[in-house]
């Protein structure tokens, strides 16, 4: 089975994508700008063309616009429009969440889901394992995690800045989304609402930690009470 990329490294690739197309397009913007300004700069008002445009006055002829313009023009549109149609790709890809039935998608690890319930100003996380966690994500490494996200009381929004993935947290409505954890165990930030919902919302956070599976094991039987 082909490897799952992990969200975060998806929206990288992409942000890298668009941030050299903008570095390019802005050199090249840049370049005609000052080029255009020094060439054509008069030394006093009687250098003026008397066909030039003036201040408050609308030209009545056609603009005449040179062929290398032209060419730029048509050249930033190809550049714009296939970004923008390649960046269906990986968001497509990150819209479609993996089989997760799989108890090994990719020989690295486990894959599970894990219902989120939101309220006001808290995270109830329920796990597979029959146990539920309040204001904590504990997560093993090198597994698939999809979360499947429902309000108790008003809309909230359920995200994780590390991962980059956010999906609404409505009542009565079922919102699903998914991360690949990390091979190093650590802290990766907080699991944030992105929904004002209230005096409290600003509060409404949970850390989000990766464990060893040994760990993550030895924390599955502390919190079933055994």
């Amino acid at each position: 089975m082909a490897e799952i990329v992990a969200t975060e490294e998806v929206f990288w690739r992409l942000f890298t994508l668009y941030l050299m197309g903008g570095l390019l397009l802005g050199g090249i913007a840049s370049f005609i700008l000052w080029y255009l300004a020094f060439r054509y700069k008069a030394g006093s008002p009687e250098d003026i063309p008397p066909d030039a445009p003036r201040p408050g006055f609308i030209p009545s002829a056609i603009l005449r616009t040179p062929s290398w313009s032209k060419l730029i023009l048509i050249s930033t549109g190809v550049i714009v429009t296939g970004l923008t149609l390649y960046s269906f790709i990986p968001l497509d890809y990150l819209s479609q969440t993996p089989v997760v039935q799989s108890p090994s998608l990719d020989g690295s690890g486990d894959a599970m889901v894990i219902w989120v319930e939101s309220r006001q100003f808290a995270w109830i996380f329920k796990y597979p394992q029959g146990f539920t966690s309040v204001n904590r994500l504990v997560l093993p490494t090198n597994t698939l995690v999809e979360f499947k996200v429902v309000s108790s009381d008003v809309w909230h929004a359920f995200g994780i800045p590390y991962f980059k993935v956010k999906v609404d947290a409505i009542p009565g409505v079922v919102n699903s989304v998914w991360i690949k954890t990390p091979s190093k165990p650590g802290s990766y930030g907080y699991v944030w609402c992105y929904e004002l919902c209230g005096a409290g919302h600003t509060i409404m956070r949970a850390p989000v930690e990766v464990v060893d599976r040994g760990a993550f094991e030895e924390w599955v039987r502390s919190m079933r009470g055994g």
